[in-house]
C-alpha cells in the first residue's frame, strides 16, 4: 500500500523550509543541498511509494527521488514534468503518480507518459490546486479554487457547501476510512463525511 507521510511513523521524515530531516531513534540526519542530491533546500512535500522510495516536491525545481541511497532529479528540462513548482505528490492504488503543479494543474504520470489536467480539459474549476488524497476506491479528492473536487477516473464532481469557498488556504488532506480530514488553513481542521462538513477550531 502506498504510504502518504504522516506525523507518526517508524521513520519520521520532516519537511522544513531549509531541509529534509530524517529521524532514526536518537540519530538526527539533516539532508540539504550541501550533503545530498537536493538541488535547493526548499522542499514542499514528501510521499513514500510502495517500494520505499521517497519522492520530494520542490517549491520551484521539480521532483527529487531518494531510493537505495541514490538521488534522482526530475524537472521540466530533463523529463516530461509539466512544471517545476510542486505542491503535492500522491500515488494512487495502481501506483500512478499524481502531482499538483502550481499554476499548471494536476499532473498524472504512469511511469512513461504525463497527462496534465487543468480547467480547460477537465472538470477542475481552475488550474490552481492546493492538496490531494486518494480514497479506498482509488477516487482522487482535491481542493481547487476553494472547492472540494472528486475525480473517479472518469467523472469530475464539484462539491458546494452552505459556506461556499470553505476550503481557502487548505494545505493537506488524508482519509481515515471514508472520512476525509482537511487541514483548512486559518479555519482549522475540517472533517468531510457523507456530504457533511464540520470544522474544528479554537471556538469549538
Amino acid at each position: 500500500m502506498i504510504k502518504k507521510i504522516t506525523f507518526i511513523c517508524f521513520c519520521v521524515l520532516l519537511l522544513t523550509s531549509a531541509s529534509v530531516i530524517n529521524v532514526f531513534s536518537q540519530n538526527l540526519i539533516v539532508y540539504n543541498s550541501s550533503n545530498s542530491g537536493l538541488p535547493y533546500n526548499s522542499v514542499s512535500c514528501l510521499t513514500i511509494d510502495s517500494y520505499g522510495a521517497k519522492w520530494m516536491g520542490m517549491l520551484d525545481s521539480g521532483i527529487v527521488k531518494f531510493y537505495n541511497n541514490q538521488w534522482t532529479r526530475y524537472d521540466s528540462a530533463n523529463s516530461g514534468l509539466p512544471g517545476n513548482k510542486i505542491r503535492d505528490i500522491v500515488f494512487d492504488r495502481n501506483g500512478i503518480m499524481w502531482v499538483i503543479i502550481a499554476e499548471k494543474g494536476l499532473g498524472r504520470y504512469d511511469g512513461q507518459n504525463w497527462i496534465l489536467y487543468n480547467q480547460y480539459n477537465s472538470g477542475l474549476p481552475c488550474s490552481s490546486l492546493m492538496c490531494m488524497a486518494v480514497d479506498s476506491n482509488d477516487t482522487k479528492w482535491m481542493v481547487s479554487c476553494r472547492r472540494l473536487v472528486k475525480y473517479d477516473n472518469t467523472n469530475w464532481t464539484l462539491f458546494d457547501t452552505a459556506n461556499g469557498g470553505f476550503l481557502s488556504g487548505s494545505t493537506a488532506m488524508d482519509f481515515e476510512g471514508d472520512t476525509l480530514w482537511i487541514a483548512a488553513g486559518l479555519k482549522g481542521l475540517a472533517r468531510y463525511c457523507n456530504g457533511s462538513l464540520t470544522y474544528y477550531n479554537m471556538q469549538n
